[in-house]
This record gives C-alpha cells, sequence and structure tokens, in this order.
C-alpha cells in the first residue's frame, strides 16, 4: 500500500497535522479544506472518494478528521483499517498530555510511519523466463547471487525493509516467466501497487513486452504503476533504457543485476518508484 500524504483537523477545522511521504500528492491539502467543508454532507463515518488513479479515505468524528491520500490499487479494507487506527492514534495523541504542539506531532508522525509500515507496498515482477527476475530479488532480499538461472514456479514472495525507502516496506513477487504460468499472473499481479517488467533488453524481448506482456497486465491491473527494468546492460547491443523507454511508453530504468552496486541500483529505483512517480 502506497500512502501518500495524511492529514488532521480538530473540530474548528484547523490543521492538526499534514505530512506527505512521496513527492506527488494531487494538491492534497486543498483537496483536504474541501473535502472539510462537506464534512456535514458526508453520511459516514467512515468514507473514501476515488480520483483517477487516487483514492482519499477519511473518518469523521466530533472533534476530529482524518484525512489519507493512497494509490486507488489498494483495497478498502485495508485502507480503512489504518485510518481508524490513526483516527484513534490522533485523538488520544492530540487530547493529551503532551507539552508542546510540537510534542504531539512528533508522536503521531511516529504512528503514521508505524500505519504505512503494517501494509507492505506490493512490488510484482514479471517478464519472460532467463530475462533476471530471480537474480534481482534473491539478491536485494537474501543478499544472495546467483550465477545460473533457476526458473520460477508459479511465484515467489519475499519481504524486505531497507533503508532508503522508509517509512515504506516491500513486498517483492517474482511470477514465472514461461508461458505455460501465465495464467496465474492474474492472481499475483493483480492488486499490485507496482509492476515492474523486467527486460534482457534485447529487441526480441522489448518487442514482445510491448506487444503481449503490457496491454495483457494493464488489464489485470489498470490502477498499478509501471516500470521496465533494463537489465544485462552489460551485454553487446543491449538496448538503453531510452529506447525502452520510447518503445514501450513506460518509465525504464538500467540494471546489471550480476554487479556489485546491483542492490544498491535496485533500491534507488524502488525509491523513485514509490516517491515520485505519479
Amino acid at each position: 500500500m502506497v500512502i501518500r500524504a495524511i492529514a488532521a483537523f480538530d473540530s474548528f477545522g484547523n490543521e492538526l497535522f499534514y505530512e506527505a511521504y512521496a513527492s506527488f500528492t494531487p494538491n492534497f491539502q486543498l483537496l483536504s479544506r474541501i473535502l472539510l467543508g462537506m464534512r456535514e454532507h458526508l453520511p459516514k463515518e467512515y468514507d473514501t472518494v476515488n480520483m483517477g488513479q487516487y483514492k482519499i479515505a477519511l473518518t469523521i468524528s466530533s472533534d476530529l478528521v482524518l484525512l489519507i491520500l493512497a494509490d486507488r490499487v489498494n483495497g478498502d479494507q485495508e485502507l480503512e483499517k489504518v485510518v481508524r487506527f490513526l483516527h484513534e492514534s490522533a485523538r488520544e495523541i492530540f487530547s493529551g498530555s503532551a507539552k508542546t504542539q510540537e510534542d504531539q506531532i512528533e508522536k503521531f508522525r511516529e504512528k503514521t510511519y508505524e500505519a504505512i509500515a503494517m501494509l507492505p507496498v506490493k512490488c510484482t515482477l514479471t517478464g519472460y523466463g532467463g530475462v533476471g527476475k530471480t537474480t534481482i530479488v534473491r539478491l536485494v532480499a537474501r543478499g544472495e547471487r546467483l550465477t545460473k538461472h533457476i526458473p520460477t514456479i508459479l511465484a515467489d514472495v519475499e519481504e524486505i525493509k531497507i533503508e532508503g525507502i522508509d517509512p515504506y516496506k516491500v513486498t517483492l513477487f517474482t511470477v514465472a516467466g514461461q508461458p505455460q504460468y501465465w495464467r496465474t499472473w492474474m492472481l499475483t499481479t493483480e492488486g499490485s501497487d507496482f509492476v515492474m517488467l523486467v527486460t534482457d533488453s534485447t529487441y526480441e524481448d522489448v518487442e514482445r513486452l510491448q506487444k503481449e506482456i503490457i496491454p495483457y497486465l494493464m488489464k489485470i491491473t489498470p490502477y498499478s504503476r509501471f516500470i521496465i527494468i533494463a537489465n544485462k546492460q552489460d551485454l553487446p547491443n543491449a538496448l538503453p533504457p531510452s529506447v525502452i523507454e520510447e518503445t514501450c511508453g513506460i518509465p525504464s530504468f538500467p540494471l546489471v543485476a550480476i554487479r556489485d552496486d546491483a542492490k544498491e541500483k535496485f533500491v534507488e529505483i524502488l525509491a523513485t518508484m514509490i516517491r515520485e512517480l505519479p
């Protein structure tokens, strides 16, 4: 789950807390004020508003309004759990005995970090067999270096918590690339916050991505963010990311998954995805 920003207001409309965790937040402060002005017309204690790829979830009580900006791919049940946890935390902290407003804000900020980490960001690595999906995941999650191709059967799952993407945790899913397993992609990929299309940077593989995999996956999970990992950039005649991006119309990032700096590079890509992709 990607929570982009959180805001809290008291019963008079005074802002108690606001923080953005991702760079792109479509004028959430203005949208929060609009919804705050409409709170008397909202029939529910908990409600959501969908806006394109985004979703605002809010809870309303007599003394507090809490709003969360998240990506629309997130399920309502998951989001409601987080919002209710933060609503009760805010009521307790901002009506409590903390000496200063700064102390209250800092205590609540700690709760927001805790809440964001409750539900990891789901990131699914897809692509044909042999392009480097398992190599990337094993290196990032376990620090293992694979020297030969190990086919994925159905799917692998790894949860990671690494510096550079706080307060987010990430769950990496790897799907099997062989065509006979494509029917399982619907179950594995659906509900992904991010879909990382891994390619070996050959013309043939990129063409197949563009014509076969991308249209298929965009039907399965239309609100996910898509990026391409242009792996194997060390090989002769590897297509550069700029060419792959132009061909597929999706942000593309270079990687050589067997190099010493591959984990660091992949974490940089994760941070860019989570914080900067609109």
